[in-house]
Parts: C-alpha cells; structure tokens; sequence
C-alpha cells in the first residue's frame, strides 16, 4: 500500500509485528515500548479481521479499539463514514495513504453528528488523512475538559466542512484544559462553512497551513482566545489565506494577550477581504504580542 505522508515516528515495524525499541530514560533508565502496527481498509476489511496487512480493520473506530500506546494505524484509501472516535493511548499514530492529495481521495473521515476524533492523549500524531464534516462540530479536538494533552502533532491533512458550524481543528475545547506544545502544519482548509482552527493551547504553533474561507459572516482561518499570558508563547506563522467572501476573516484574536505571548509573522491574505482589518484583526485593535511582516495581497501590513 502506497503511504502518501511519512510519518515522524520513533519507529516503522514490519507489518503488524510486535517490536520493540527503546522507549524514555528516566533515571539513567531506559523503558523498553513494544509496538504493533495495525491496517484499516474499508474495501478489504472485513468482520472478524486481525488487523493486519492481509486481514486488515474494515473501520478505523476498530483499529483504535484494538491500539495500545505508541502503535502505528495505517489507513487506506476509501471513505469512513465515522466519528466521536477516541484516542486514549499515549502516541498513537494514526498514518492515511494519499490522505493529503485530494479532499475526496486518500483516506477520508466522514462526520456528521459528532467530532470525528477526540484526542485524549499524549503524543498523539495525526497524519495524511482528509476529513469532511457535514454537522455543527469539529473534525478533531484535542484536549478535554480539565485534562491536558500534550503535544498533538497534526500535520498534512485536509478540511472540508460545507454546513455553517462545522469547524477543522479545536485545540482545545475547554478554558480548563491545554495541549502544550501543540503543533498543526501543512494542512489544508477548504469550503470551510466554520472555523478552520481554534487555538486556545500553550506553546502552539500554526504553520504553513493554506485556508480557503467561504460563505457568511464569523468563518475564520485561525481564531486565537487566550487572555494575558494564561497560555503563553502561540504563534502562527507562514500560512496562507485565501477568502472567497467578503465576510470571511483570516486571523482572529478574541482576547487581549500579554505583550510577546503571541507571534504573527509571514502570513499572506488575498482574495476578498474587504480590508486589512477583516484579514487579521489584530492589525489595527493591538491585540498582539508580535506583528511581524504578513501581506495583505500586494502590500505590507501594518505592524501592530
């Protein structure tokens, strides 16, 4: 099976095999981690399957089932009409084949009732995969009520969500929860009806990510909603917004944030933005810790 994304992993086992590499050092200790790598095909899966390369998970919601920390899923081509999905197991990996190249090829995740993935763990990489969300909820979250989860690494997906409400990524859904050290790149967001990004996390990054904004008045690329320095040192950088609406808002800063806790810098903002202040709102409310050197089609911005 071709893999369209390769994985930033601490290891790439034979297929379904338990191997075993070397894990943390704690104490001048070294934890010994066995790891399995499990399949999932929604052409070739059938009930009953073992989850391996010949016999693989008809469904992603078994593969995760089936998963301890540190495993490795691979998804194939094919669309999984799934969601409320939750990862529980420390870096689990979870790798689509083409996932990246096309919204409605590769492995896509179809959800319309629920957040397709919830992720509820540490480490977690999510990778390759495109997600259509058709109802008023998120493709992925990550961080829970009250919980922290720890550097989710998303990277190299797409986001299509056409029903007002439906939204890409919530990092994190509650005021009460962090993912430090988030990071989200080269991801793309298209015929976003909802917010591609909702970061409220600390020490998270936003990287050449590519947004198409569509449709009314509240979508937004990235929406960013800490105050002072609660969840300090975000930045977005490097990404590209495209807006097929005059409603549409590239960058929003809902909070006010201590001085240097959140970082703008080279961003492009085309399209039909009626202004700079609709591309990135913090342009002319200083609502920013640093405003670096971001376009509004042609021409600088103004540095806040």
């Amino acid at each position: 099976m071709a893999l369209g994304v390769v994985s930033r992993s601490f290891h790439r086992g034979k297929p379904h095999e338990a191997t075993t590499i070397d894990g943390f050092s704690i104490g001048g200790n070294v934890i010994k981690t066995a790891t399995t790598t499990w399949y999932v095909d929604s052409v070739k899966g059938t009930a009953g399957a073992s989850g391996s390369a010949d016999s693989p998970f008809p469904t992603l919601t078994l593969a995760v089932a089936a998963a301890s920390a540190w495993d490795t899923i691979y998804v194939a081509m094919g669309d999984y009409t799934e969601e409320d999905i939750a990862i529980t197991q420390r870096g689990l990996k979870i790798i689509g084949a083409n996932g990246s190249g096309s919204i409605l090829g590769g492995a896509l995740l179809i959800g319309s009732a629920a957040h397709i993935l919830r992720i509820r763990a540490d480490d977690v990489e999510i990778a390759g995969l495109a997600f259509y969300q058709t109802g008023a909820f998120a493709c992925i979250t990550a961080g829970p009520s009250a919980l922290n989860t720890w550097r989710p690494y998303i990277h190299d997906c797409m986001f299509s969500g056409p029903t007002n409400g439906a939204s890409g990524i919530r990092v994190t859904d509650d005021i009460g929860s962090d993912a430090p050290y988030a990071l989200i790149e080269n991801c793309k967001f298209y015929d976003m009806y909802g917010n591609g990004i909702y970061l409220r996390a600390s020490v998270a990054t936003v990287r050449n990510c590519h947004f198409e904004l569509k449709a009314a008045a509240g979508v937004v690329g990235v929406e960013d909603d800490v105050n002072g320095a609660s969840k300090p040192f975000r930045s977005i950088v490097d990404c590209k917004f495209v807006a097929t609406d005059t409603n549409s808002v590239g960058i929003k800063v809902n909070q006010t944030p201590s001085s240097g806790q959140l970082l703008i810098q080279g961003n492009h903002f085309v399209g039909a933005f009626t202004a700079q202040v609709n591309a990135c709102d913090v342009v002319t409310s200083g609502k920013t810790g640093l405003m670096g050197l971001n376009y509004f089609n042609a021409t600088v911005m103004s540095i806040s």
